[in-house]
């Protein structure tokens, strides 16, 4: 039964360790241990900017595309203000072979830096493809953020004529820069089309293949997405660095011998914008936060946990220890995004399932409070 509701059955036991983990308090739930990668800050730690003002711009969202949008902005009376935006998109059933292809769009005014999609409990699903769509130089004016899920590999199709086996939600983050702010309003949008990179790069064919893309020099690593060949699966897409950092993507080939996966970096120029900027981001402006989940033989899911006031989430990301556990969920915990920030991520293994593992997630932040 599909719901607007992303957050069924699956998912109440990963919510309980979120719970716990805001809370700070010990549960049933073997909670995620967390951390920061403290080189995204050059060593520094980020200052706590208080609670969060009121939203002034691009607040709301279409209901008949949308089944929920937030919104976070630069809460003072700066004359520039980041507007970073979360959507979460109408749930999909999946069709008559057990796929879901699924896309996401920004609001024509936003550009599009990152998504995800997340899928419910009622089968084995997982993700196969998670990135920006359209020609890589139009992505980013507007644009959306396309995925797909298919049922994990040895899972028999359903019947013809049966109801749709599962449903996945799909979510896309956007971007905008506001300039001429007053105290309560905005003049004029900076146009950001030239500070926004996707720098793309495929693996070899491999029956584990393996790729890493670097983003432009001056440029920071906000996320990125994945794309595989038939019968690869993904099992991590992560960013590493800061300036000129890396998006990494792992695949297993898991019903062909051998395949590819391709590494799509999204990237945000160090000055903004890139021509004539108006402010740059300095050494303290972008961080990872991570969470691991506990380890088992079964699906992991972890929550990794923005507390840092003033950090926008822009993407996620997520890794394993194992080839055999291919990502069955990543995306953009959008609810919690506004004041806490977060992603989800969950992992399996369908053939051995006596493989122990864990699933490692990553929210990636950028300082959207001046002073920059």
């Amino acid at each position: 039964m599909a719901t607007s509701n992303i957050f069924g059955t699956r998912y109440w036991v990963g919510l309980g360790a979120l719970v716990t983990l805001l809370s700070g308090c010990s549960g049933a739930v073997d909670d995620s241990t967390t951390g920061v990668d403290d080189g995204e800050h050059l060593g520094q730690t980020a200052q706590a900017l208080g609670t969060q003002g009121t939203c002034y711009v691009d607040c709301g969202c279409d209901s008949s595309l949308y089944d929920n949008c937030y919104t976070q902005e630069t809460f003072n009376t700066a004359s520039t203000r980041v507007v970073v935006k979360y959507y979460q998109c109408k749930t999909i059933p999946s069709d008559s072979i057990g796929n879901v292809f699924a896309t996401c769009p920004v609001e024509p005014d936003f550009r599009v830096i990152g998504g995800g999609t997340t899928v419910d409990s009622s089968a084995s699903a997982l993700d196969y493809s998670s990135a920006q769509s359209g020609p890589q130089l139009e992505a980013l004016r507007g644009g959306s953020w396309a995925t797909e899920s298919r049922l994990a590999p040895g899972t028999p199709p359903p019947p013809v004529g049966a109801p749709p086996v599962y449903h996945a939600t799909p979510f896309a983050i956007g971007i905008k820069l506001h300039g001429g702010c007053g105290a309560v309003s905005c003049n004029d949008e900076v146009d950001l089309e030239n500070s926004l990179a996707v720098s793309s790069r495929t693996a070899p064919f491999a029956a584990h293949p393996s790729v890493t893309v670097s983003v432009p020099s001056g440029f920071i690593v906000l996320g990125g997405g994945f794309n595989t060949s038939s019968g690869v699966w993904p099992v991590d897409a992560y960013a590493t660095g800061m300036y000129n950092g890396t998006w990494t993507v792992k695949g297993a080939a898991f019903t062909t011998s051998q395949g590819y996966v391709t590494a799509s970096a999204i990237s945000i120029s160090r000055c903004v914008p890139a021509e004539n900027p108006i402010f740059c981001f300095n050494g303290v402006d972008r961080k990872i936060v991570w969470a691991t989940s506990s380890t088992g033989t079964g699906g992991a899911e972890a929550y990794a946990v923005n507390g840092s006031s003033g950090f926008a989430p822009v993407g996620v990301g997520v890794y394993s220890n194992s080839w055999s556990r291919p990502i069955s969920n990543l995306f953009p915990l959008a609810w919690a995004m506004v004041n806490y920030g977060g992603s989800a991520a969950g992992t399996t293994q369908p053939y051995q399932t006596d493989v122990s593992g864990y699933a490692k997630a990553e929210t990636m932040l950028l300082n959207i409070e001046p002073p920059w």
